[in-house]
């Protein structure tokens, strides 16, 4: 019987299944104001789930939204006085594009 033989061994990697690709974010190309509403177009399809919590310059938020078209969501204001920007906060969930991407946190101006 041999003493002290070890078996060899080699480091494997594993390849990754079904490796993620990053998310890329959900732009808005265009916030037209047209009072109570706010219009967002996207430059790509999105899903919506839920109200986004879109702060307009007013200090509102919206009480409805709509999917209107694959890259348009319509959110509905109570009373938004004169709206100029919103505010996107960090990672809301509720637009989302079909990479999993969110709308990049910011203020938008409003047309």
């Amino acid at each position: 019987m041999i003493q002290g033989t070890r078996r060899a061994t080699r480091n494997r990697t594993i390849p990754s299944r079904g490796a993620q690709k990053p998310a890329t974010d959900c732009v808005i190309t265009l916030a037209d104001f047209t009072s109570p509403n706010i219009v967002l177009t996207f430059a790509t399809p999105v899903s919506l789930s839920g109200i986004p919590q879109f702060k307009t310059n007013t200090n509102k938020l919206p009480v409805s939204a709509q999917r209107t078209g694959p890259n348009t969501v319509s959110l509905v204001y109570d009373t938004p006085g004169a709206v100029t920007s919103i505010t996107v906060s960090e990672r809301d969930g509720a637009i989302r594009n079909a990479s999993g991407g969110y709308v990049p946190a910011g203020t938008f101006p409003t047309v």
